[in-house]
């Protein structure tokens, strides 16, 4: 039982979701939504598919923070009582953090292709959940708990 990491490029319209498992290898095609109710209960419903499937652990998603326009999916993802069997965390992590993620991955997997839909891979761009929680860290990713 491993997680499956989920990361979400947010745009106006739509949004792509990409999911790998603990070792970066990607659990299907990189999947569009409308960035709308409707797309948000489908991105969540393919997540507790995939999730039971997989017999996940848990689920970590990261959106990227792009302007206002994944605040909603955000506070959806939070608030859905249907992924918190898999213990979900919803990382939301700033640009600074998004920038050295791009940088470290580059540095550490410099023959890996460019994925389509999130810049980076969730694995290894996402905070770790202790880090933060640790006193005096400071971390430019805020992380919601669902459920």
């Amino acid at each position: 039982m491993s997680p499956v990491f989920c990361g979400i490029d947010v745009s106006a319209n739509s949004f792509v979701a990409l999911c790998i498992d603990q070792d970066g290898n990607r659990l299907g095609p990189a999947r569009s939504f409308d960035n709308d109710l409707v797309g948000a209960g489908s991105l969540v419903a393919f997540l507790i598919d995939l999730a039971r499937q997989r017999q996940a652990s848990r689920l970590e998603i990261g959106l990227e923070s792009t302007s206002v326009y994944g605040a909603h999916l955000r506070d959806f993802l939070v608030t859905s009582n249907d992924s918190s069997p898999f213990n979900a965390n919803v990382y939301e992590p700033g640009p600074a953090l998004e920038i050295s993620a791009v940088s470290m991955t580059r540095r550490l997997l410099p023959s890996m292709p460019a994925l389509p839909g999130p810049a980076t891979n969730p694995a290894t761009s996402m905070p770790r959940k202790e880090d933060s929680q640790k006193p005096g860290t400071v971390t430019s990713a805020t992380t919601w708990k669902s459920g």
